[in-house]
């Protein structure tokens, strides 16, 4: 194929740019389009995975290959790096931003309804009944194992904590297409 030709678009990609199947794409702009684009999601590539260290430093799930690097000897031509290769990495780092999108939705109810758990005065007052003293009210138990859980649970680092977690989880169990 000629360098300075015209790329081909495939149809699908075509008809989500709203393109006529009769106009053609200049060689220039293709070109200049790949680069700001390559450029954004290595930066994205980038934060996803560290977002993700910093997240779940424990996962199994895990930075592969350095996408930036690759994407060079794909461009330059290299033998060592396979069309397969590039489109391998692209999709796991695919998979991660799209996992982590998809778990802000998610992780709010999840880490809502553990803290509504923790918090629920039924569950604070059976936990009292079994904690008080002979010589205490029940609603003073109720007090004090109340303020215990907020000392234990309601501290911001616990609480960005809680939340994180709850990121992690939901974008694992996206990722590796869990349900829960």
């Amino acid at each position: 194929a000629d360098a300075g030709a015209a790329p081909q678009l495939p149809p699908e990609l075509q008809k989500r740019l709203g393109l006529a199947a009769e106009q053609s794409v200049s060689a220039e702009r293709a070109a200049k389009s790949l680069f700001l684009l390559l450029d954004m999601v290595l930066t994205m590539d980038q934060l996803v995975w560290t977002l993700w260290k910093q997240l779940a430093s424990k996962s199994s799930i895990r930075r592969e290959v350095d996408l930036a690097r690759l994407s060079g000897e794909y461009l330059v031509g290299s033998s060592e790096v396979s069309t397969a290769q590039v489109v391998q990495a692209l999709e796991r780092t695919r998979k991660m931003i799209a996992g982590l999108l998809g778990a802000v939705g998610r992780a709010g109810g999840a880490y809502a309804r553990d803290r509504a758990r923790l918090l629920d005065p039924v569950a604070i007052e059976a936990d009292a009944r079994s904690e008080k003293k002979w010589n205490e009210s029940l609603e003073y138990a109720c007090w004090r194992k109340y303020v215990q859980l907020c000392k234990e649970y309601g501290a911001e680092p616990v609480i960005e904590k809680g939340i994180q977690e709850a990121v992690a989880k939901a974008a694992e169990n996206l990722i590796l297409g869990r349900s829960g």
